[in-house]
Formats: structure tokens, C-alpha cells, sequence
């Protein structure tokens, strides 16, 4: 069974090393999001290439979009990376 993983902040220096590591088990479907405020697309350029790893940019803040863009699926986990950890979302 394929799991849908979101993770928001993918972009950045800590987000794009936990894409990689979740791409590495076959079951996973990585969602990247980010608005590219602190983290660079740059940085996961390599990870376009696998057909199981999607990139959006956009704003984590806009939740109703967000809602709307992953109804579809049916599994999903959302793994959230802030630059600043006092930083309330």
C-alpha cells in the first residue's frame, strides 16, 4: 500500500534530506511543499526525477488551499519543518 507523505518545508536544508530518506522505501509517495522563503529548489533538484516525489510551491499559511489540493488522497502524513522552531505555524 502507497503512503502519501506531505512534507512541508521540503525545500529547505533539513526538509530535502528527509525527502530523500522517505523516497528510499519503495511504498512512499513524497509531496513537497514549500514557498521557497528560506529553502531552495535547488536542493531537491536531484529528487524531480522519481516519478514518486511531486513538488508544489506554496504557502503552508494558505490552509484552505491546501485542503483542496490533497483531498484526493486517502492516506496522508504531513511532516512540518520550520527554519525558526519558535516560530508558531
Amino acid at each position: 500500500m502507497t503512503t502519501n507523505i506531505i512534507v512541508t518545508g521540503g525545500a529547505g536544508f533539513i526538509g530535502n534530506k528527509l525527502c530523500e530518506e522517505l523516497l528510499k522505501n519503495p511504498n512512499n509517495r513524497v509531496i513537497c511543499l514549500d514557498n521557497n522563503s528560506t529553502g531552495r529548489e535547488d536542493n531537491i533538484e536531484a529528487l524531480k526525477s522519481n516519478p514518486r516525489f511531486t513538488f508544489i510551491y506554496h504557502n503552508v499559511k494558505d490552509i484552505f488551499a491546501i485542503d483542496q489540493k490533497f483531498t484526493r488522497f486517502i492516506t496522508w502524513h504531513a511532516l512540518h519543518l520550520r527554519h525558526n522552531t519558535n516560530e508558531i505555524a
